[in-house]
């Protein structure tokens, strides 16, 4: 799915390629903006995931989370609405109250794995995103061979560019950095 429209890289970059061009050129910049930022933009309704206790939370995968749904724990479990908060960062926080068949006060998720059923993504793409997908787009139609000229006095060079295609630059980078989710690891120890 392209996160930009032709209209908007018309804007951009002007009337430069034919709708169908276009449009796959744009599809395939999404696709390098997704990988790049190791995420989905498009909005997904009800969508369920499996999740286990991060440091006393539950960390949804993919945001930024706009409701969720339905939490069911171990041994099936369902926690009323009242039971839990959310941010739009996906960290599904468990507030003071008992636990139906636990029958204790805890402050914190039981160990253990549980189904979160959540929405998340853009229902309508940020603008910084539509012109980090455009711009490679633009950058590639002004150049679609990738070679680059510089005379210096009275000799030409022409060479070919690093990066041929539609790559991300580092301005589109910074566009993106807000939306790149970040990779964590932790040590595992017995």
């Amino acid at each position: 799915m392209a996160l930009a429209t032709v209209a908007d890289l018309v804007v951009i970059a002007g009337p430069q390629a034919d709708a169908v061009r276009a449009l796959r050129l744009l599809e395939m910049s999404s696709a390098v903006v997704e990988r790049w930022c190791r995420r989905s933009f498009a909005f997904v309704a009800d969508h369920p995931v499996t999740v286990h206790v991060t440091d006393g939370n539950l960390i949804l995968p993919d945001g930024p989370v706009t409701a969720v749904g339905t939490v069911t724990g171990p041994g099936g479990t369902v926690y009323a609405s009242t039971n839990y908060t959310w941010t739009p960062d996906g960290r599904v926080s468990h507030t003071w109250g008992t636990y139906e068949g636990y029958g204790h006060s805890l402050d914190t998720w039981v160990c253990g794995a549980y189904t979160v059923t959540y929405s998340h993504g853009y229902l309508a793409i940020p603008d910084d995103v539509i012109l980090a997908v455009c711009q490679p787009v633009q950058r590639f139609l002004d150049n679609p061979s990738g070679f680059q000229s510089e005379a210096i006095g009275e000799a030409a060079f022409t060479y070919p560019t690093p990066g041929l295609g539609l790559t991300l630059s580092p301005v589109d980078k910074e566009l993106l950095a807000p939306y790149r989710r970040q990779v964590t690891s932790m040590v595992v120890s017995r």
